[in-house]
């Protein structure tokens, strides 16, 4: 069994797995079982959202059934990706299909995660930092604001 993966997004399991998160070699979703369930979707674009949703199913239940490894100070808990994939799960359900924005799909669009208002802080008062290569003309300080509370009225 094997796992490849290409940025390209070029095949429906390469947007299979950008959408899933699981692009690396180590991914316990293997080629063939992401391609024997698209064979059995009909529609091409729901059926690549309903791979996906299969598949989340599948990463569910098999970090459900991992086991905890400690080994001095490394602990691994793989119940603690179940979240994300139950959220991801959710996601899928609202989406018609993978690519494009307009389709009301997830791999169309640019997005940032992961800062927090200290980061975001501390970056604009950085004066050495280099400007964002995107910017939003209409927008004076061109940071997004993180939450309806962040928005100035």
């Amino acid at each position: 069994m094997t796992v490849t993966y290409s940025p390209s997004l070029s095949s429906a399991r390469d947007r299979v797995r950008f959408a899933l998160g699981q692009t690396a070699s180590t991914s316990p979703l293997q080629d063939e079982e992401i391609d024997a369930i698209l064979a059995a979707q009909t529609d091409d674009d729901a059926g690549e959202v309903a791979t996906a949703k299969a598949c989340c199913d599948a990463l569910i239940a098999y970090h459900s059934n991992s086991a905890i490894t400690r080994n001095g100070k490394l602990y691994v808990d793989p119940t603690k990706r179940v979240p994300y994939f139950r959220q991801l799960r959710a996601a899928l359900d609202k989406k018609g299909s993978l690519v494009g924005p307009s389709a009301g799909g997830i791999l169309g669009g640019i997005s940032v995660g992961g800062h927090t208002y200290s980061e975001r802080d501390a970056i604009l008062a950085d004066t050495d930092n280099i400007p964002p290569m995107f910017d939003d003309a209409s927008r004076t300080d061109n940071i997004l604001p993180l939450l309806d509370e962040d928005v100035d009225a």
